[in-house]
């Protein structure tokens, strides 16, 4: 099955999610490699790694294909987001913001004011967070709270 569920890009390769697995199309010589079968809802190309969202985030080497989970006291997850060396992982009604190398994390919920809100969708434009709500967006200067 060829339907596109997502995809990322990084230079001449274009990683395609599709409901057959993971696809990696090299742009410069034409060629499809297939990395996995599973079966990915969202995947971004992050600091030379492959992140896979279904009921888990998957890392995958892209280069070795090899694959682990990353662990994060699992809950549901809409989608994610990067900011430098930090995952936003989006549950629909909470933000879980985790460090990647501390592994360190905070919670954003109705105790930071997101009573009654659900949440579609988390961006990065390189200064601030976009969250898109069905009560419109609201921007977050993260790294007014969380130094690197």
């Amino acid at each position: 099955d060829s339907r596109m569920m997502d995809m990322s890009i990084d230079n001449n390769k274009l990683y395609l999610s599709t409901k057959a697995g993971v696809l990696l199309y090299n742009i410069d010589n034409r060629s499809f490699d297939k990395i996995t079968d599973k079966v990915f809802r969202q995947i971004k190309y992050h600091d030379d790694i492959l992140y896979g969202l279904n009921e888990s985030i998957w890392i995958i080497n892209p280069f070795t294909y090899e694959q682990s989970v990353f662990d994060f006291n699992h809950e549901y997850i809409r989608n994610f987001e990067f900011s430098d060396n930090y995952i936003w992982l989006n549950s629909g009604e909470a933000i879980k913001f985790i460090n990647l190398e501390s592994k360190e994390q905070w919670i954003y919920d109705h105790n930071d004011g997101f009573l009654d809100i659900e949440i579609f969708d988390i961006k990065d434009d390189g200064d601030w967070i976009c969250i898109l709500t069905n009560n419109g967006l609201i921007f977050y200067n993260w790294r007014h709270y969380h130094y690197q």
